[in-house]
């Protein structure tokens, strides 16, 4: 961060289930996020995000 802009990281997991049709079953999906924001006044702005 240096007072305009910033970066932050996040974790994400998440399980998905198809009950029926030719491809059924669980799976899992985990990633990692990064952000970039500006600041905006008193709040901050996400300008972008990539996995």
């Amino acid at each position: 961060m240096n007072g305009e802009t910033a970066t932050d990281y996040s974790k994400s997991y998440a399980i998905n289930t198809i009950d029926g049709g030719p491809v059924a079953g669980i799976w899992e999906i985990w990633a990692n996020y990064s952000y970039t924001l500006v600041r905006a006044g008193n709040d901050w702005k996400v300008t972008g995000m990539s996995v």
